[in-house]
């Protein structure tokens, strides 16, 4: 899976970070699909941020992500600083998986918007994020809590 980030420091210490990825598979020789450890899945704190881990994408009949052949995620998050080691983010996830690569189109994309904290420590930031699916997934909740440790991408 390709996967590429630019981060932009625009005004000291404010930074625009962005993010692409794109991962395209498909069965080797006569097996009829991938196992699923192989497929892709995303939704959750470090991919689309408001939707439930691995939900974004295929289900099967119980509602269990299956994953898929396909998937592109797009990130922008703008971080600034509020005081001494808090600082805060507003970010916009956008991305896909889709069960066959032919699949892949922009109408299957869903998007997440919000916001969150974080507290710089020697080992990175912990984060405190709040999104909001602007498509939820049917019978899904749309506001998903994260804390996690680190930068999503």
């Amino acid at each position: 899976m390709a996967r590429d980030a630019v981060v932009l420091q625009v005004a000291s210490p404010t930074v625009i970070a962005l993010a692409g990825r794109l991962g395209l598979a498909a069965p080797y020789g006569g097996t009829p699909a991938l196992l699923i450890q192989d497929r892709f899945f995303a939704g959750g704190a470090t991919t689309v941020r408001g939707f439930r881990q691995d939900r974004l994408g295929p289900l099967d009949a119980r509602g269990n992500p299956t994953g898929g052949n396909a998937t592109a995620i797009l990130n922008l998050e703008w971080r600034f600083p509020i005081w001494r080691w808090f600082a805060g983010a507003l970010f916009v996830d956008s991305g896909t998986v889709t069960p066959e690569i032919s699949d892949l189109n922009l109408g299957a994309f869903r998007t997440g918007a919000g916001g969150g904290l974080r507290i710089k420590t020697p080992v990175g930031p912990i984060r405190f994020d709040v999104g909001y699916a602007l498509q939820p997934i049917s019978g899904e909740s749309r506001t998903q809590f994260y804390v996690t440790v680190g930068n999503p991408f």
